[in-house]
């Protein structure tokens, strides 16, 4: 069906997808014959196999069945989005390098990473379905993210809260003892913290303010709010039935979408000259009220080991009027 429906969307003539069709050929001939490749009477047909067969391999039979129950978003679309995921994170590379480790480490320990990687392809391509423009072309949709996203790659854990470095090098750690490479330990660890590269790449480019800087306000804004302890207990939030994991699935997303509000607001209402954290403690000082409701909130949360649907509605709602109260802040501060 997949495969069909690419077929019918014409998704197959996009430029963006000529080089699935390329490396699909044998190396020696890639060079050589590239240009008739173009012209081969089954490139289409081609093309819709490997982007199928891609998505089913890695992210198993039920991914676009479920995506699209999640979103209403249509196989083609979803495919799409999902290519360009895979490109901007460089997934392929990660899971190259996993296949490498057959027979040298534990094979739960290949599946609990490939895992991992498959969550966050999942939330990246919701963001593109939910976010993203069909009318910009996928090559520079990649373009606009992925150079921005490596950088966050390379330097994420110096401009992390230390609470939050110190927890995700624990592991690390765990991993390295376990007989994975410090580099592919490290970079599997941190895939849920740079999925939030998206939006913080968005941000940098609406503000005009550096990609790392509003990367250190946003990680560290959520560390003191505790977004992200809070989005711990949404994912780790067990499901009974379809309308739950609906449930779940909005509640991180809202969260995701409120966290970048807040960050928005911060670079709009303080003073770009200032460090991210003195930004973060002078907005902090100027919303106590409705920070001290949200903590109260959080606080209610960590006295109980178990969670109901309606209490992360509750709290995502307060959450929603801090965000309210700021954008009110910076409309006020345009207009003066």
């Amino acid at each position: 069906v997949l495969k069909e429906e690419l077929l019918d969307r014409q998704v197959t003539k996009n430029p963006y997808f000529q080089k699935v069709l390329i490396d699909y050929f044998p190396k020696p001939l890639r060079e050589k014959y590239s240009a008739a490749m173009q012209n081969h009477r089954l490139h289409n047909e081609i093309i819709a196999t490997e982007v199928a067969n891609t998505m089913v391999n890695y992210m198993g039979s039920n991914f676009a069945h479920r995506i699209k129950d999640e979103t209403g978003a249509s196989f083609a679309d979803i495919a799409c989005c999902f290519t360009m995921s895979m490109d901007i994170f460089d997934i392929k590379t990660l899971w190259q390098q996993v296949a490498s480790l057959d027979n040298i480490i534990a094979t739960d320990v290949q599946l609990e990473i490939l895992a991992r990687s498959q969550r966050m392809v999942r939330r990246a391509t919701r963001w593109f379905l939910r976010h993203g423009s069909k009318l910009t072309p996928m090559a520079e949709c990649v373009n606009y993210f992925k150079s921005d996203v490596q950088l966050l790659h390379n330097d994420v854990s110096n401009i992390l809260d230390r609470a939050e470095e110190k927890q995700l090098n624990i592991i690390v750690n765990k991993y390295t003892e376990k007989g994975v490479p410090k580099e592919l330990a490290k970079q599997v660890t941190y895939l849920s913290t740079l999925f939030s590269a998206l939006d913080i790449v968005e941000m940098a480019k609406i503000s005009g303010e550096s990609v790392i800087n509003v990367a250190e306000l946003y990680y560290k804004l959520g560390a003191k709010l505790e977004l992200h302890w809070f989005l711990d207990q949404i994912v780790l939030q067990p499901v009974e039935n379809h309308w739950q994991a609906f449930a779940r699935s909005a509640f991180r997303e809202e969260l995701d979408w409120q966290q970048r509000g807040l960050t928005l607001a911060v670079l709009e209402l303080t003073d770009s000259e200032l460090t991210p954290e003195e930004r973060l403690k002078t907005w902090i000082e100027s919303n106590a009220g409705l920070i001290e409701r949200w903590q109260t909130m959080v606080d209610d949360f960590k006295s109980s080991n178990i969670h109901e649907f309606a209490k992360f509605s509750v709290a995502l709602r307060e959450l929603l009027l801090l965000v309210q109260n700021c954008i009110k802040m910076v409309q006020l501060a345009k207009q003066q």
